[in-house]
């Protein structure tokens, strides 16, 4: 036989169970959406967080790596946004 108490916890954890399924289901939707519905370069969002963000990864190399591989990270994040601004720039003018 189960009491109020026992009942209400019942309830309560099949509310949170049904109220996570959602968030679950809305950050799936959230997280395929970018790659699903846009053909942006490069797909892979951890990609374009660390293409906006150089200074992180320069400085993360620098520090795994020191500072004479983190200079040549730098350089070689510069020439990769060059070609994909040049590359851009090539899609917008056909």
């Amino acid at each position: 036989m189960t009491t109020p108490q026992t009942s209400t916890l019942a309830a309560q954890r099949l509310a949170l169970r049904a109220q996570l399924g959602v968030q679950r289901a809305q950050i799936v939707q959230t997280l395929m959406q970018p790659a699903a519905s846009s053909g942006r370069y490069p797909r892979s969002a951890t990609i374009r967080l660390l293409m906006r963000q150089p200074a992180l990864v320069t400085k993360a190399v620098t520090v795994l790596a020191g500072p004479h591989a983190g200079a040549a990270v730098r350089m070689l994040l510069v020439a990769v946004d060059m070609l994909s601004l040049a590359a851009q720039a090539d899609r917008s003018n056909r």
